[in-house]
């Protein structure tokens, strides 16, 4: 596994908290990084990038209650607001999320996961040892790693924790071949989730 940069976040101190402790301030980022380490353990946190990089947002459609268009296009708006270029990709299966994320890594100043927890899996597993960015949008279906981190929903606030938040190091686990940033289920609960995601074909 490889640490990844997650999210810039809300104004925090100058040293991350630990992954499963959400920081003092709202809004903080997450990121992933390598070499691997203990579960868990964050490190020091950096000032987000000021810079006009590109930005680029991976939507996925099945999230949550849909895309929420109107949100995202508030979203893009603040964001070309501060002079930033932003690109948007919507993903069409699974592992797509991954495959784009790594084909931007290069000019990507930050990718922002506009899904639920498996499409931020999904992202900080292609860029994991890589500098940049990525931030985790609460509009999912399940959304605990944003949650813990206290990243907002809205639109406004999301600008705001991009241009004037902290970015973040966390590890980024692997079991069987796979990530993960938070949790892992086994044995019935792993087996509920994996009968849903062989059935679902739409949003929750």
């Amino acid at each position: 596994p490889g640490r990844t940069p997650a999210a810039p976040a809300a104004p925090a101190p100058r040293r991350a908290a630990p992954a499963a402790r959400p920081w003092p301030g709202p809004g903080p980022a997450a990121t992933a990084r390598a070499p691997p380490g203990p579960a868990g353990r964050a490190g020091r946190g950096r000032v987000a990038p000021e810079g006009t990089g590109v930005v680029h947002i991976i939507v996925n459609p099945k999230s949550g209650s849909g895309p929420k268009r109107h949100v995202l296009a508030e979203l893009r708006a603040a964001l070309r607001a501060q002079g930033r270029d932003v690109r948007e990709y919507t993903t069409t299966c699974p592992g797509d999320a991954t495959r784009y994320a790594a084909s931007v890594q290069h000019e990507a100043e930050l990718v922002i996961a506009w899904g639920g927890d498996g499409t931020v899996r999904e992202i900080a597993s292609a860029l994991a040892g890589t500098p940049v960015a990525v931030l985790a949008c609460p509009v999912g279906t399940e959304n605990l790693l944003a949650k813990e981190l206290r990243i907002p929903a809205h639109p406004r606030r999301l600008a705001e924790i991009i241009a004037h938040g902290r970015v973040a190091e966390f590890d980024l686990g692997l079991v069987n071949g796979r990530s993960f940033l938070m949790i892992i289920g086994v044995g019935f609960d792993g087996e509920v989730v994996r009968r849903l995601a062989s059935v679902r074909r739409g949003h929750i």
